[in-house]
């Protein structure tokens, strides 16, 4: 814990002031609770990622020695899904980028809002904004709907 906070102090220097003045309270908020879930996840994929570095090799081995070279044909099957694994993770990744964007534009709507309710309420601005999350809303379902 203590080398991912000394990693963090000295990446903050290098944020020039222009990207902190483009960060918004709602693209931290996000970032945090995608990082949270990141950590909390972690630990699911880890140790059994560990465990099959040394179970496929055994159980390759094994099967050879017991029922011949037949095994193999299914290990170079899965060997050749790798890059299609691949692919399909980067398309996913990218889906995630546009949508986390699209997520950032609206929880800094929904958080204009809510930091100005009373002057919201006050003009009778309500209906403007409702329109506007509902757009910010709308840009989700594009950018889902074009991949």
């Amino acid at each position: 814990m203590q080398c991912l906070f000394v990693c963090i102090c000295l990446q903050i220097p290098l944020i020039s002031q222009q990207t902190i003045r483009q960060t918004t309270e709602g693209n931290i908020t996000s970032l945090i609770s995608n990082d949270a879930q990141t950590v909390e996840q972690a630990p699911k994929w880890i140790f059994p990622s560990l465990c099959a570095l040394f179970e496929v090799p055994t159980i390759v081995c094994l099967l050879l020695f017991l029922i011949g070279w037949q095994p193999l044909v299914g290990v170079a099957f899965l060997i050749l899904q790798v890059p299609c694994i691949i692919k399909i993770s980067s398309v996913c990744a990218r889906l995630r980028l546009k949508t986390a964007k699209v997520t950032d534009q609206r929880l800094s709507a929904v958080n204009e809002m809510v930091t100005g309710i009373r002057a919201l309420k006050t003009h009778g601005w309500e209906k403007n904004y409702r329109e506007k999350i509902q757009e910010v809303r709308g840009w989700v379902d594009v950018a889902f709907f074009r991949l």
